[in-house]
């Protein structure tokens, strides 16, 4: 249906105003993120194949996808030997789970198959090993999973009834608490405010909200926890120039 334009002298169609129609805000935000998109696949992962680096990195990632699917299989028949090295239930002295931290972070994992570790391992900790280098990359590992951990036992102890439901049930204490996931949502987060990939970032930070909105059980809640730290220790990224942004070398 058309309506006069009487200004002009010319018709528009019903609902336009003026001569075009305004597009909606999600027009523009949708433009955006199209533009923005390349650039962050550029940042994280192009020029890298362009120089040449990228096929010198993934010892870390294949080293720990490795460690999944090794840990994996010896589950099936010595099951007793990995939970002895590796299992971690928060109910455990505090050195008990320390010593077996390390082999928790490729233990299986109740809520996550093999298959999808093995996946989250080999593409994020080689991307983050090919942005960040590997030494880094080792170092916010260890300190997205510890801290996961210890956080993970805090809320336990707190209980389920506390201030805007920041603890856990205490009978969570009793179920295995193992698997990469919590380092590999800290490393994302890092990773996107690192070389400036606020989509990466964003879209991660959103699926941990989200996961713990549907699910609020004690991983949901320690991904969050990685998130946060992974936000913390990238502060220093964030208010330096975008031209200072570290790379790796």
């Amino acid at each position: 249906m058309l309506v006069a334009d009487e200004s002009a002298g010319a018709s528009t169609p019903l609902g336009a105003v003026g001569p075009a129609a305004v597009a909606p805000p999600t027009s523009a935000i949708s433009r955006r993120t199209r533009r923005q998109v390349p650039g962050e696949i550029d940042r994280l992962l192009l020029r890298h194949l362009g120089e040449g680096r990228a096929t010198r990195s993934g010892t870390i990632a294949l080293v720990a996808a490795a460690g999944c699917a090794v840990m994996r299989w010896a589950s099936i028949d010595h099951g007793s030997l990995v939970e002895h090295l590796s299992a971690i239930r928060e109910y455990e002295p505090l050195h008990v789970v320390m010593a077996r931290l390390p082999l928790s972070l490729v233990a299986p994992t109740t809520h996550l198959p093999v298959w999808g570790a093995v996946a989250q391992v080999l593409v994020v900790f080689w991307l983050a090993e090919l942005n960040l280098g590997a030494r880094r990359t080792v170092v916010l590992i260890v300190l997205f999973h510890t801290t996961a951990t210890i956080a993970g036992r805090l809320m336990i102890r707190l209980g389920p009834d506390t201030w805007l439901h920041l603890g856990v049930a205490h009978s969570v204490a009793f179920t295995r608490d193992t698997g990469p996931s919590a380092a590999v949502v800290g490393l994302c987060v890092y990773l996107g405010c690192a070389v400036r990939a606020p989509i990466l970032a964003g879209l991660v930070a959103a699926a941990m909200v989200a996961e713990l909105l549907w699910k609020p059980d004690l991983a949901g809640r320690e991904h969050v926890v990685a998130m946060l730290v992974a936000l913390l220790v990238a502060v220093p990224l964030l208010v330096r120039p975008a031209a200072t942004a570290p790379v790796a070398s």
